[in-house]
């Protein structure tokens, strides 16, 4: 077992320690079932009482809500609320108009519209994460592409998942817990 670059297998948290066992599997697409290939691979690792973490961004995969990048037509809104934006060195985020054409099909323009006038007005404040608390975790959950990720998913923008707390349901239950 080996960690990922930067990562350790032992973590403590408020003096509990825990082993995370990373579990490589195939190259999860749009066409897979999420909880099928949790269960594959994690048979006869997990037992009562661990954890199973699954990333938001493959649940979403699987949930056909990740976009090639060259198919999503940004309107005139999106390439203009994208440009003032702040450049996170964590993502590209809503950055660019692709991302943000996402946002407001989730969130909605005139949502968007007003988080915007008031996060400019909370800059001038001083105050930051405006814009996000007002959108929300749809918002908050757009990924955009990014080098660190797996091709061909590098050039995909993708949403949050849809209900991932049912998606935790059924891993659990088709785990046996």
């Amino acid at each position: 077992m080996q960690a990922n670059p930067g990562k350790e297998l032992e973590l403590e948290i408020e003096g509990k320690k825990y082993l995370r066992v990373p579990v490589q599997t195939e190259l999860i697409v749009a066409t897979d079932d999420i909880v099928q290939v949790v269960n594959m691979h994690t048979e006869g690792l997990v037992q009562s009482g661990d954890l199973i973490v699954v990333s938001e961004k493959v649940v979403a995969i699987t949930q056909g809500r990740a976009f090639r990048i060259n198919e999503i037509k940004p309107s005139r809104l999106a390439v203009f609320l994208s440009r003032f934006v702040h450049k996170s060195p964590h993502g590209i985020g809503l950055g660019m108009p692709q991302t943000m054409e996402l946002a407001i099909r989730e969130v909605g323009a005139l949502k968007i519209i007003f988080a915007s006038i008031v996060a400019a007005i909370g800059k001038l404040l001083g105050i930051k994460g405006l814009f996000y608390r007002i959108c929300g975790p749809k918002a908050r959950a757009i990924d955009g592409p990014c080098e660190y990720t797996i091709p061909p998913f590098n050039d995909y923008a993708v949403l949050g998942p849809k209900d991932p707390d049912l998606v935790a349901r059924q891993i659990k239950q088709a785990v046996g817990w």
